[in-house]
């Protein structure tokens, strides 16, 4: 089917949308990737002006499993359907005058739905009385809830498939935004420590970290493991220090905030402890901050 593939493409790439498009439906007969090629010919009918024809091939594509959406809205092949209201709802974008609440229905229904089709065992950590409990719990839960306690339920929600690559990230810039301590931590043999902070907080940077608001910080590295889905033990290690940071995920677990500020206890290399006030700062400030403004424990 490779040869077949390869004819497609070149024929695509000179402008033979009609012949290329006869090539992938060969190759759906015999080859292992139908979505690729459902969606190579949705491009094919785009260029050809054909709105109707590339629209159903883009909804094949998603049936058998075109997992990138990202691609499918930025792709310069389908710009002429952005106002199209059956594009925009294979996006989950479709409904139009929802209110906040129905928005996230939306949303979550959308996530579940994808999760159905695209991952290859949902079943495989969690039962499906598991996943249909946990989705009525936070469609039940979303008039209750403000939009980052339901940011942070979503982050739970995917962590139920129990892998690496399914995951909901928070938002990192705009009005929505997860705030984040403005310190790098890393679990060592012997504990949590401060590896890295921000100039106005250079004094905890080598310190061992004890708690955060009142928490023990090897508590909420086992709350960690229920935001984002591991592998195994060594992803979680790897991850969970980028969520106990934040401070969204933070207050889910426990952890009070005053003002976005918080209490940590430390500890240093004498063993002598100490509490210190911390403020949360957003992303974005992050980011922008030049090299000489962080310092590290080395």
């Amino acid at each position: 089917s490779q040869y077949i593939v390869r004819l497609a493409i070149s024929q695509q790439n000179a402008g033979k949308y009609e012949e290329s498009t006869e090539s992938f439906l060969k190759a759906l007969e015999i080859g292992n990737w139908p979505d690729i090629y459902l969606y190579n010919i949705a491009v094919n009918y785009s260029r050809l002006n054909n709105t109707v024809k590339s629209i159903e091939y883009l909804e094949k594509s998603i049936e058998n499993g075109w997992p990138d959406y990202r691609k499918l809205e930025s792709d310069d092949d389908f710009k002429s359907l952005h106002s199209n209201t059956e594009f925009l709802t294979l996006l989950g974008k479709g409904k139009y005058n929802l209110s906040r609440d129905e928005r996230w229905i939306e949303d979550l229904d959308f996530m579940y739905e994808k999760l159905k089709i695209l991952h290859y065992d949902l079943n495989n950590r969690n039962t499906q009385i598991v996943w249909d409990s946990n989705y009525e719990q936070i469609r039940e839960n979303i008039p209750k809830w403000d939009d980052d306690k339901i940011i942070v339920n979503f982050m739970k929600f995917a962590a139920l498939a129990g892998e690496g690559h399914t995951k909901v990230l928070p938002p990192r810039d705009g009005d929505s935004a997860f705030r984040s301590l403005p310190i790098q931590i890393y679990f060592f043999k012997d504990g949590a420590y401060v590896t890295a902070s921000v100039k106005p907080n250079k004094k905890l940077s080598g310190k061992k970290l004890l708690s955060i608001g009142g928490v023990d910080i090897n508590e909420l590295y086992e709350k960690s493991y229920y935001y984002a889905g591991h592998e195994n033990i060594f992803h979680h290690k790897k991850f969970s220090p980028r969520l106990l940071v934040m401070q969204e995920v933070l207050e889910d677990m426990g952890v009070q905030f005053d003002n976005n500020k918080t209490i940590m206890e430390l500890e240093d290399e004498s063993g002598n402890r100490s509490e210190y006030s911390i403020e949360t700062i957003t992303r974005d400030i992050i980011e922008n901050l030049e090299e000489e403004d962080l310092t590290n424990s080395n």
